[in-house]
């Protein structure tokens, strides 16, 4: 009943067609992937078929109402060893935090919702991503976080990984959304540009319907309002530099 369960059904693939080809481009094997609002687990399975045996994913889904699917999810594929689940949300610090989930379960999110259609409220926990990620292993790591406006706080909780193990970070960076929650893309790219890291949008092109096209990433020198792609993060030297080259302008 869901629409974006509908994408996957017919099309056999994760409905945002150039996340996906980002992440085939940019994942290897015994490769750490984060997933930080994991919803039904669609990135979370696509990313542990790219990493495989060796590798790990981590993935954080505070919604109760989809959890349980996350969670069916992972075991009917018998991920249960390579994926682990952490059923909190991510912010700048820990404790109980309300989440907003409206009709799409996609869309649910910390900060306060936007119009007038039903909304069901929890009281979840919540903690800080550096604790979360202390003891992993010092492995290449990309970290996509979607959580509907809550970006720039799931990532000031990760300042200490972001520093020192310059993992790649995919987020989203819809100004609208972040400023539900109280920040801006502005105050995003202060922040990320502060780490060293450089801002690329991911977009694909030729795309025949229904499948990909090839990937895309265009460096951005400044925030922009404007913005309406996801934005692809990459700190100086990291190992993901060099798997992406061929696909940045």
């Amino acid at each position: 009943s869901d629409w974006s369960d509908r994408w996957a059904y017919f099309l056999g693939r994760y409905y945002e067609s150039h996340t996906q080809t980002l992440f085939q481009a940019a994942l290897r094997p015994g490769d750490v992937f984060v997933d930080v609002g994991a919803n039904i687990g669609m990135t979370t399975l696509c990313a542990a078929a790219l990493v495989g045996p060796n590798g790990r994913v981590i993935a954080f889904e505070p919604n109760p109402r989809v959890f349980y699917r996350l969670k069916g999810h992972v075991e009917l594929n018998g991920l249960e060893r390579l994926v682990e689940l952490r059923h909190c949300g991510l912010s700048e610090q820990p404790g109980q935090l309300e989440l907003h989930v409206p009709t799409h379960a996609g869309e649910a999110s910390f900060a306060v919702p936007q119009g007038a259609g039903p909304v069901v409220v929890h009281s979840v926990p919540v903690s800080v991503g550096d604790a979360e990620l202390a003891r992993i292993d010092a492995l290449p790591m990309f970290v996509k976080i979607d959580v509907e406006g809550f970006e720039y706080r799931v990532l000031c909780g990760l300042r200490q990984t972001l520093a020192t193990r310059q993992p790649a970070v995919l987020t989203e960076a819809l100004d609208v959304h972040l400023a539900r929650a109280g920040s801006s893309v502005e105050q995003l790219f202060e922040f990320m540009f502060g780490l060293g890291y450089t801002a690329y949008s991911v977009s694909s092109i030729d795309p025949v319907w229904g499948w990909p096209g090839r990937l895309k990433l265009q460096r951005l020198e400044s925030a922009r309002k404007d913005l309406s792609q996801e934005l692809l993060w990459l700190a100086k030297g990291s190992p993901f530099q060099e798997r992406l080259f061929q696909h940045m302008s």
